[in-house]
């Protein structure tokens, strides 16, 4: 939920503008048998810090994650497993994937190339049995 009490389970849009995404990539669409997939997002800096991409992520997973998703359209896959990677300085999206059930599984060295300098990724996971 935004700031000015609006509920938004998929902010993707906010007064029908572009205010971030999210989704989840598999590595190989074609071998679902490894059950993992990654979730990326993002979100327009004049939105930070209002919990609109924790409450997002949370609706995400649960409505899409949790359970079996469809990769290729077709097959079910049960997933056991969705990781993350953030960069090591945003500590606001750390925050978002820790509030929602994701833990720290390590460092990534020099993991990102941007603006012409190197930065670290931590890599987050959530499990289910």
């Amino acid at each position: 939920m935004s700031s000015s009490g609006r509920d938004h389970h998929a902010p993707d849009e906010l007064d029908e503008v572009a205010v971030g995404g999210i989704g989840l990539t598999f590595g190989d669409p074609t071998d679902i048998e490894a059950h993992t997939a990654e979730l990326g997002y993002w979100l327009g800096e004049a939105f930070w810090g209002q919990g609109i991409m924790e409450a997002t992520v949370r609706a995400f997973m649960g409505e899409h994650v949790e359970g079996s998703v469809r990769c290729d359209g077709e097959r079910p896959v049960q997933l056991s497993r969705v990781v993350a990677v953030v960069a090591a300085a945003n500590v606001g999206s750390s925050r978002v994937l820790e509030k929602n059930g994701f833990e720290l599984e390590g460092r990534l060295r020099r993991y990102w190339f941007k603006r012409g300098e190197y930065g670290d990724g931590l890599q987050y996971s959530k499990v289910w049995p």
